[in-house]
């Protein structure tokens, strides 16, 4: 006869509230529920953790099982790391300025190599020009008209939205603006290194217009080859992103 223990029975409340809080979170984008699902997050851990007894053999035991299953996550990361070619395979969309194609929470897995974009050879990156045209905002049931850039004129070339360009991961600089997970419009050869033109697809202007400078290919992580949606949210929360950020609310059609 199986026997459900009262630590199973907390595990599956524990996992019950977590499950119900995440999806309340995703449907409401209320704070409460994202504090709801950290804490029976958290819960579940100390749970799953916590030794069933507190003797030496299973405080022994339970340190025995924590550090076997953090040699098999720093594992698991490595062999990532070089089956993918980046030393970041892993990140969490943490905006909706790639909307919607991902969303805010998403987890993504990152390859290294190769980034698929129309490339130019030019050292002239005054010349470079944004091409303007009317697009639409949506924001809370109302309609705007504004400009927003379109394309950029590059020798005498148009260069815009392409959905087969890779959306790439990059370190920005100023790096007060952290990773930025955006679309490359765009491959510039000079005689130093590839820079790229990038944007996010429900943005309004390129980054470079927003004061971000074109990402060099060594500060590029790698581009987006898989999303897995909302089981990044959890890593937001542990980190206090409880509140959507601006722009979240906002859709541009163009």
């Amino acid at each position: 006869m199986h026997v459900i223990t009262n630590d199973k029975r907390l595990t599956w409340a524990l996992g019950g509230v977590l499950v119900a809080s995440l999806a309340a979170y995703i449907l409401t984008k209320l704070t409460l529920f994202a504090g709801t699902s950290l804490l029976s997050f958290l819960a579940l851990v100390l749970v799953d953790a916590a030794p069933k007894k507190m003797d030496k053999d299973s405080l022994s035991s339970t340190l025995k099982e924590t550090l076997i299953a953090i040699a098999a996550a720093a594992a698991i990361w490595v062999g990532l790391c070089i089956i993918l070619q980046t030393s970041s395979p892993i990140d969490v969309v943490t905006s909706c300025s790639m909307l919607p194609l991902l969303e805010r929470g998403d987890l993504i897995i990152i390859q290294g190599g190769t980034i698929n974009a129309p490339s130019i050879n030019t050292n002239q990156f005054t010349n470079l020009n944004a091409q303007k045209k009317q697009c639409t905002i949506e924001r809370g049931g109302t309609s705007i008209q504004t400009m927003c850039t379109s394309a950029i004129i590059a020798v005498n070339q148009s260069f815009g939205f392409n959905s087969s360009n890779d959306v790439i991961v990059y370190e920005a600089t100023p790096s007060s603006y952290g990773l930025i997970v955006h679309r490359a419009w765009l491959a510039i050869e000079d005689n130093e290194e590839t820079r790229y033109v990038t944007k996010g697809d429900n943005n309004q202007i390129i980054d470079y217009e927003g004061g971000i400078e074109f990402p060099k290919r060594s500060k590029v992580h790698g581009k987006v080859i898989l999303r897995i949606p909302y089981v990044g949210l959890l890593k937001l929360f542990l980190f206090g992103q409880f509140d959507e950020p601006p722009g979240c609310d906002t859709r541009t059609i163009q």
